[in-house]
């Protein structure tokens, strides 16, 4: 059943159904999941970097003692994550990634650095240099089918202003993640004058024809759910917004290297024309956070091991990205709830919803059926305060190196 503040307006527009909804009371009515660090974020990063470095000295050179299971372990990587969670919401977003990824070869056992090490390695091994990572740790017993889809070519969107429906938000509810990018790119702490909001609204978009194929989308579907008769699906990575989900690193190795060169080949040209200029969006600068394949399944009649919905909640991404996997006729049900909008959006196989990760949104419950889409979490390769990446690990290997030679 729909929530009953749920009610009909807008027709469809190109590829995507957009319903009007009027916001309100539950659905509709959750809080941010980042943490508010307040005044004292600066002193919280320093305290931590020194937590790293006396973790590092407690349990001695890269890959510590050999004993992940000890308490040693299990402090440093704490440390490591409370460091890369600390630089994720003050938007030092190339510094996040590198401090998740030396945690992870740090405490190796740790699941949750690694899940971060292995999203690089599947996406961006070798595209700046910083990880010298080699490829994929996709299962070796994965079995891919045996002829991949063709990529879809950016030239087919060549000239076109119009692969994407672009729809505004209101300007008071212009993430602050947006906000604080756009006065790094104007050179200046704030953006505060409300006409510059204005040119910062456009932050919901829908392609008006799919832009990966049928064929394309059977294909991760194919994949994932062979992939899932082995291993099973996960259903606890997201603490506040849990999802049915396959993490992409976990296909077949020829599964992954497509969606790779699909994503920088054409969806992050693309995305990078979409959003406002003063994001200062950069496909070169695009990186994946996370990517996974997710199902929702009906809540009436024979269900499947999927939720039927996903309640409202924030991202931790600069921009989010939903890709369906197959038709809308395939399922009642379901689509793209954004609170500050009061749209849902759904559409057909190959088509793609790109928003602002901060803006509030949900999964809108599916009734009968199967939805699955691909979700993609993203950040630019580069910090809000404007120093260069890796700055903080420089620091904590300078510190390192003294803290030794003291004992």
């Amino acid at each position: 059943h729909e929530p009953q503040f749920f009610s009909t307006g807008r027709p469809w527009i190109g590829s995507f159904r957009v319903n009007h909804r009027h916001g309100g009371n539950g659905y509709g009515s959750a809080l941010s999941t980042r943490d508010d660090d307040g005044p004292n974020e600066n002193d919280d990063r320093e305290r931590t970097i020194n937590d790293v470095v006396a973790a590092i000295g407690d349990r001695g050179g890269p890959g510590g003692n050999g004993d992940d299971d000890n308490a040693a372990a299990t402090n440093e990587a704490r440390s490591w994550k409370r460091l890369g969670k600390l630089c994720l919401d003050a938007g030092e977003y190339a510094e996040a990634s590198r401090i998740f990824r030396r945690g992870a070869e740090r405490c190796p056992r740790d699941e949750g650095l690694c899940h971060h090490a292995k999203v690089y390695r599947a996406f961006h091994a070798d595209d700046d240099g910083c990880d010298g990572g080699t490829t994929t740790s996709c299962g070796p017993d994965a079995t891919a089918p045996p002829q991949p889809p063709a990529l879809p070519r950016l030239e087919d969107y060549s000239g076109k202003d119009d692969t994407f429906l672009s729809l505004d938000v209101p300007p008071e509810n212009v993430p602050n993640s947006v906000l604080a990018t756009a006065a790094k790119n104007l050179g200046r702490d704030t953006v505060a004058e409300k006409d510059e909001r204005t040119t910062l609204t456009k932050l919901l978009h829908a392609s008006k024809e799919p832009i990966l194929s049928r064929d394309a989308c059977r294909y991760i579907i194919l994949c994932a759910d062979e992939v899932a008769q082995r291993r099973g699906w996960t259903t606890d990575r997201h603490v506040h917004a849990p999802t049915c989900d396959m993490p992409a690193f976990d296909l077949d190795a020829v599964t992954v290297q497509w969606v790779r060169e699909a994503m920088t080949r054409v969806l992050f040209p693309l995305l990078a024309r979409a959003f406002p200029d003063g994001m200062g969006v950069a496909a070169d600068k695009l990186r994946v956070q996370d990517l996974f394949v997710v199902r929702y399944d009906g809540e009436e009649g024979e269900s499947g091991p999927g939720f039927a919905s996903l309640r409202p909640h924030e991202d931790e991404s600069i921009i989010s990205v939903t890709i369906a996997l197959n038709d809308m006729s395939e399922y009642e049900g379901g689509g793209l709830f954004v609170a500050c909008t009061g749209d849902l959006l759904n559409g057909d196989a190959g088509t793609v919803l790109t928003f602002a990760g901060e803006l509030v949104h949900g999964g809108y419950p599916v009734t009968r059926g199967t939805r699955w889409i691909m979700t993609v979490f993203l950040y630019l390769d580069e910090n809000l305060s404007r120093k260069d990446p890796g700055y903080i690990l420089r620091r904590i290997d300078k510190k390192t190196v003294t803290e030794s030679r003291k004992s």
